[in-house]
């Protein structure tokens, strides 16, 4: 195509090394101009500097959105009928006391749904659960969605709760943790394992 384009791309997000980009990019234009982005155009404040913590940042990697925005929410669970009966309580407040539309929330974990621990699950709350892992699959009006992690790059939702959540003691985990976290737009929902209270709250504190 001809004419200006602009490619932005996270660091944390790419498969391979930035230098492979450079190289793609390259081949389609013998010049371009590479710059920093400086600043956090999707997160608020409260989101970016939970993820930085979380995923090993010492700080925010880039200046986050001027709004403070809602408080980063923690909820622990022992079993995944603890999870679910949370999951429950939570999307019932934000989709009636709270008013937020049900397309605008969506469940994130590291796992694909058959190895969630919302496996089998067919409704939460009143709303019908909908894995859009694979991008043939649409949610309908009325449909709560749910994502693997890795399906979701690049996207993003007002509300993102990302349930599963059961080790961060590996690279691997917090790179995933980063991609999740970093989804969310204006309020972000962790579901965490009891076995790792300690281990997250050495991170980003007590609540």
């Amino acid at each position: 195509f001809d004419g200006p384009h602009d490619v932005f791309s996270d660091p944390m997000h790419l498969s391979e090394p930035t230098e492979y980009l450079e190289k793609a990019l390259s081949s389609y234009s013998k010049s371009f101009v590479k710059a920093k982005l400086t600043k956090n155009c999707r997160n608020t404040q409260s989101i970016a500097e939970k993820t930085a913590a979380l995923t090993g940042f010492e700080k925010s990697p880039s200046i986050p959105n001027q709004e403070t925005g809602f408080p980063v929410e923690r909820r622990y669970w022992k079993t995944p009928s603890d999870l679910l009966q949370s999951l429950e309580n939570r999307i019932n407040r934000l989709t009636t006391s709270e008013k937020v539309p049900i397309q605008n929330i969506v469940l994130l974990s590291p796992y694909k749904l058959k190895t969630s621990r919302l496996a089998g699950v067919e409704k939460i709350s009143r709303f019908p659960l909908t894995n859009i892992s694979n991008a043939q699959n649409v949610a309908g009006a009325g449909e709560l969605k749910f994502s693997n992690i890795k399906s979701f790059k690049g996207l993003e939702s007002q509300v993102v709760i990302i349930v599963d959540i059961d080790r961060i003691d590996e690279d691997e985990h917090r790179a995933f943790l980063y991609v999740a976290m970093s989804r969310a737009r204006s309020l972000l929902i962790l579901m965490i394992h009891e076995s790792i209270r300690e281990a997250v709250e050495s991170h980003i504190g007590r609540d």
